[in-house]
């Protein structure tokens, strides 16, 4: 599971590092400061962006039994079956800031977080659900007998896989709020989109085995 920027990391770092150390973070009246190079602000940047959710829930198991047919000598049965299951779920809130910079005149001017107009941007919102199931199994008969000098031996084995997974998502424009990361908290601009996916196969194998001795 994560709980990261917005921005990411890797991005915020670099940001970071390229900036003079004399740069300021925020202006003498308070104002959080655009960089001079670029158009961001790293420390504010991390706390005001937004975040980038991701929770992962895993689900593994395998169970296996054996069982010696008791009315057919050197018969035997095995079974194996392998589950995996995982649950994802991830949440992009993006939500605008202001970075001003200062013109000749002292007038502290917003360069982020505005439209052409002047206008306060408004946040933005994704959410997916990602589930994905995949079971493996394995049957097998296993025939081992002696008689006399002659060995005998058989092996059926059959497998089969399946594979499924289904996908929804969902994101809004125009949050009203930055402090509301829902869905119903957009406008009337939705995108919703989902899929799903199935696949499966099975498998025969036979063998059988004799020796002299």
């Amino acid at each position: 599971n994560s709980n990261a920027p917005f921005a990411g990391y890797s991005s915020l770092y670099s940001s970071l590092f390229s900036q003079s150390p004399l740069q300021p973070v925020t202006f003498s009246n308070g104002l959080p400061a655009a960089f001079l190079t670029t158009a961001s602000n790293p420390i504010y940047q991390a706390q005001n962006g937004g975040y980038k959710l991701a929770e992962n829930n895993y689900f593994t198991g395998r169970f296996k039994a054996k069982l010696i047919i008791p009315f057919v000598k050197g018969l035997s049965a095995e079974g194996v079956a392998s589950v995996d299951r995982s649950n994802l779920f991830g949440k992009d809130f993006s939500t605008p800031y202001k970075l001003y910079r200062a013109d000749v005149n002292g007038n502290y001017n917003p360069v982020t977080g505005v439209d052409s107009k002047g206008n306060d941007l408004k946040p933005m919102l994704n959410e997916s659900v990602t589930k994905a199931n995949y079971i493996t199994m394995n049957f097998s008969l296993n025939y081992t007998r002696t008689f006399a000098k002659h060995n005998l031996g058989a092996l059926f084995l059959y497998e089969s896989t399946e594979t499924k997974t289904d996908v929804l998502s969902a994101a809004r424009t125009n949050i009203f709020s930055n402090t509301s990361d829902q869905l119903f908290a957009g406008d009337a601009s939705i995108t919703n989109n989902g899929s799903a996916s199935e696949s499966g196969r099975v498998g025969y194998v036979g063998r059988l085995n004799y020796s002299y001795s």
